[in-house]
């Protein structure tokens, strides 16, 4: 072989040399991003895998193997957040929960779980709130309201353990409770003899002994009592008082009670009105009054 020939070959080999490291560098230039996601996936640091592929996408749009990383990245760093939001919840961290949350979803708009998530702790971190008011509104004695703010945080949130604690004790409370409420004269425990004497003088006695006033339904009628009754509430002695002579009452006012006859259309006539509203849905109007003409 001729030395001509030579140094020629060994151009010619020189050249695809430098031609195959300059494809190659070139290649390792543009898919730097490329090789620091996968760097990024070995080490479980989703977020910088992420943050490369997309990148790398950048440098080469139709790179199918890309496209397949940076999916798969998307779905691991979603349920990663995902998992660390539903720890927070768990221990009622609810702002670090839901922003965990929003963080999965954004990376991962297709994670229908973490929608579901989302909406379980705002739920919950609304019931929380809802259940400290319903224990303000107990301490300052507001037991209608403290009710419905317990109702509202069970509601939001069925396993709020300790909105239902609560409530039931409430309840067990309201049920225990003296059927009458007044702001009385003395708490003093009191008694009183009384043999066949007249009902109204009782009242009369009473009224006086408590300061509270008496209003007499029209078909109230005076009759004899005898009741006997030592060291007991004022309460539990117009209850007694109230059941033997078929009598029922009603408080009007702090100092006011109506007194009327224990008779079915009495009660109804003086029971409370209450109005419960139900959420109708894909029901017209004109059918839901039908209905509820039916009902009633």
């Amino acid at each position: 072989m001729g030395m001509k020939n030579y140094i020629k070959i060994q151009f010619y080999f020189i050249s695809v040399l430098l031609f195959i490291l300059i494809i190659c560098f070139g290649c390792a230039g543009h898919n730097s991003y490329f090789i620091k996601g996968q760097q990024a996936i070995a080490a479980g640091d989703w977020d910088e895998s992420i943050k490369n592929f997309r990148e790398a996408l950048k440098v080469e749009p139709d790179n199918i193997e890309i496209k397949l990383l940076l999916t798969k990245a998307s779905w691991k760093a979603s349920i990663f957040y995902m998992i660390n939001g539903e720890a927070c919840l768990k221990q009622k961290l609810y702002e670090k929960a839901l922003t965990l949350f929003k963080k999965s979803i954004e990376i991962n708009p297709a994670n229908h779980k973490v929608k579901s998530l989302i909406k379980k702790a705002e739920n919950m971190k609304k019931s929380d709130s809802y259940f400290i008011k319903g224990k303000a509104f107990l301490k300052k004695g507001k037991d209608g309201k403290a009710r419905a703010a317990l109702e509202r945080a069970i509601k939001l949130d069925p396993q709020n353990m300790e909105a239902q604690k609560v409530f039931a004790a409430l309840i067990k409370e309201e049920k225990n409770a003296p059927a009458f409420k007044l702001k009385l004269k003395t708490d003093a425990p009191i008694s009183l003899k009384f043999n066949k004497t007249s009902i109204v003088n009782v009242f009369d006695i009473l009224a006086k002994l408590a300061g509270i006033n008496f209003i007499f339904d029209k078909s109230f009628t005076d009759t004899q009592v005898t009741l006997f009754m030592e060291d007991v509430t004022f309460e539990l002695f117009l209850e007694m008082l109230l059941k033997t002579n078929g009598l029922s009452a009603k408080v009007i006012g702090e100092k006011t009670m109506l007194v009327y006859p224990d008779t079915p259309s009495k009660v109804k006539e003086y029971q409370e009105v209450q109005i419960k509203t139900f959420f109708l849905a894909n029901l017209e109007a004109r059918k839901a009054v039908g209905l509820l003409s039916r009902i009633l």
